[in-house]
């Protein structure tokens, strides 16, 4: 199971071709999750998770010039049925199990983590019902977000770390037989060094101490320009990228 993004995503696709021998079901892939909604929703259970019809109902945008080419409506209610206890780590794949419900089931042998949302994501905040989630904004048009929602703050290095320690170890309480590895997200991108996420990413890399840290870290290399698919994309690199993560599984199987 992956938690996270493309990242984790990539290093699993890397791992499976580099382990042919080894019988790899991909059950999950949880997305769009902030690790402080994950937690709230899904581990302490303090916060109901998103209904996603009830928001969509209240898109209004048809086109952005920023996603010319995307159905808005169609990708806002992917971001949300990310999030929703439902269709959460089913990414589009409709025969795929509920992730909660295989965490809950203890079918997970191995648990593939990653920070991006940490980094690069702001939650909203619903002024009505105050609850928080990550939303395509670009769905709504700006008059009706603004009265729907107001922006969060960004997660800090300690807020972050404290999330994880705690979704680690719900993780391995449910599947005891699993091995969790974490991995940070690189923190220095060609191209786009002043980027807000890259000089997030490189801020939590520099402060976080992963000492004592309930997961088996994974180091994710600097990236350089070769190791990129555009110059116009910070987060999702070549498989060769991953293949140096993923090689550093086999080590601990």
């Amino acid at each position: 199971m992956t938690i996270g993004s493309c990242m984790s995503e990539g290093i699993l696709e890397a791992f499976k071709k580099n382990s042919q021998n080894l019988e790899i079901h991909h059950i999950n892939h949880v997305i769009h999750n902030r690790s402080d909604y994950f937690l709230n929703c899904f581990v302490k259970k303090a916060q109901i998770p998103v209904m996603p019809k009830d928001i969509i109902s209240k898109v209004d945008n048809i086109y952005s010039e920023e996603f010319p080419d995307k159905d808005l409506k169609s990708e806002a209610e992917f971001y949300l049925d990310n999030q929703s206890e439902i269709k959460i780590g089913k990414n589009r794949i409709e025969s795929r199990i509920s992730a909660i419900t295989n965490i809950n089931d203890a079918l997970v042998d191995i648990f593939l983590l990653d920070n991006f949302m940490d980094i690069a994501a702001m939650l909203v905040h619903e002024r009505i019902n105050s609850q928080e989630y990550f939303i395509f904004s670009g769905a709504f048009k700006p008059a009706t977000f603004n009265s729907l929602y107001f922006w969060t703050e960004y997660l800090s290095e300690d807020q972050s770390r404290e999330n994880w320690i705690q979704i680690i170890n719900w993780l391995r309480f449910k599947n005891p037989q699993a091995k969790i590895f974490f991995t940070p997200f690189p923190k220095s991108v060609y191209n786009h060094e002043n980027k807000p996420s890259v000089l997030r990413a490189r801020l939590f890399r520099d402060k976080l101490n992963y000492k004592d840290f309930p997961a088996i870290i994974l180091s994710a290399p600097d990236v350089n320009f070769e190791s990129m698919i555009s110059i116009d994309d910070w987060s999702h690199y070549k498989p060769s990228y991953y293949k140096t993560i993923a090689e550093q599984i086999t080590t601990f199987l």
